[in-house]
């Protein structure tokens, strides 16, 4: 039974995907707006006396937002297409920080988080297949998704940024 569950959460994710056949690399101006705020972040929190005064989550949305402010942007399709783009981007530093701690953390410790990182991405994958098939009678349906993908994947990929510093 619980197999059908899983399909069936797969094969919303796999409708989703022509709504967002965009491509999804992120741009220059994508990575420029990002760093920035990744770094504004790192700026705050070395200069606070070792008291934590800014997240790494403040950044999410930074190049989205900017993209949706170009013309086409606000759009439906837009809109997706500039969460997809960021979502690339986090994707990128999700991917990196898991290779960094692959690097410094001993075996059995990544060992443990490897097996939270496959439980984490279908679940990431089920969860906005639901909010997908939740709202299914709108064009909203493909904007909601994206930005959980979005924000699904940036807050892990601080999580991880955080286990580095913390």
């Amino acid at each position: 039974m619980k197999y059908w569950g899983l399909a069936a959460a797969l094969l919303a994710i796999l409708t989703i995907a022509p709504a967002f056949s965009q491509d999804a690399a992120y741009t220059t101006d994508d990575e420029i707006a990002m760093q920035g705020c990744i770094e504004a972040v790192n700026d705050i929190n070395s200069s606070s006396d070792g008291v934590e005064t800014a997240s790494f989550t403040q950044c999410i949305g930074t190049a989205s937002n900017l993209c949706q402010e170009q013309p086409d942007g606000a759009s439906t399709l837009g809109i997706v297409a500039c969460n997809q783009r960021e979502q690339a981007w986090w994707d990128q530093w999700l991917n990196d920080t898991y290779n960094q701690l692959k690097d410094t953390l001993a075996a059995d410790v990544f060992a443990s988080l490897k097996a939270a990182q496959r439980a984490w991405l279908p679940y990431r994958d089920a969860k906005c297949a639901f909010v997908y098939e939740m709202w299914k009678d709108g064009t909203i349906r493909n904007v909601l998704a994206s930005s959980c993908l979005l924000d699904e994947t940036a807050h892990r990929a601080t999580d991880l940024a955080n286990a580095i510093s913390g």
